[in-house]
């Protein structure tokens, strides 16, 4: 994960109207910038993956400064 988030990722979307219908718009997310939905999900399934995924998660937090 950190090639990606150090290259400035950044997710664009079309947005969508409440018939759900593109309505032209599109809004940008880049790490660490506040948005209703993650731009990144970190999946774990045992115990130990899951601790090891939540110790990746705030190391990647910590590094690239993510909310």
């Amino acid at each position: 994960m950190s090639e990606p988030l150090s290259s400035r990722l950044e997710l664009e979307s079309a947005d969508y109207d409440s018939a759900g219908s593109a309505n032209g718009q599109t809004t940008r997310i880049k790490p660490g910038q506040a948005a209703d939905d993650p731009l990144i999900a970190i999946l774990a399934t045992h115990k130990q993956a899951v601790d090891d995924a939540e110790d990746m998660a705030e190391r990647l937090r910590e590094k690239f400064d993510l909310a």
